[in-house]
């Protein structure tokens, strides 16, 4: 485990106080890949699970869930942008989720929460489970450093 330092007006660094608050102790990892786009190397910040937070989809489902950030339903520059590097405005709504691959279409700005369930009309969206919304505000845009804990792939694959 190591610590890393992120904007603290981040989706992320506001995403993760907001959810502590809560209780639920979000896992990162420093993910390492290959970007085919750029061919060349890079690394971030993975937000891999919740500690504290039921799994909300059959066991089954596992290998295809991850966890997307969303600024206004939408993710930042269309999955390009990290959320420790996204900055939100004053009054835009930040959400974590739950999705699962081939299930979520990415329909969730057309939708809205009822209850603490995702609607699309009178239907839930499926392949979407919301863990946690939060509206930005003009305190939280002030810039300092924040401090979050990865953990390094290979112990993440070790425990798995």
């Amino acid at each position: 485990m190591r610590k890393v330092t992120i904007p603290s007006h981040s989706v992320l660094a506001l995403l993760d106080r907001e959810l502590r608050m809560k209780g639920i102790q979000p896992v990162y990892i420093w993910n390492v890949y290959f970007d085919t786009v750029k061919r060349k190397t890079e690394a971030g910040i993975l937000l891999h699970s919740f500690s504290g937070e039921t799994f909300p989809f059959p066991s089954e489902l596992h290998p295809f869930v991850g966890v997307l950030g969303f600024i206004n339903g939408k993710e930042p520059g269309e999955g390009t942008i990290p959320l420790h590097i996204a900055v939100p405005k004053e009054g835009d709504v930040l959400s974590i989720a739950y999705i699962v691959e081939g299930v979520y279409k990415g329909d969730f700005s057309e939708a809205e929460i009822k209850k603490g369930k995702v609607m699309k009309g009178e239907k839930e969206l499926q392949g979407l489970k919301l863990v946690h919304q939060y509206v930005a505000t003009g305190k939280d845009l002030e810039e300092k450093p924040y401090e979050i804990s990865v953990i390094e792939p290979r112990i993440i694959s070790e425990e798995s």
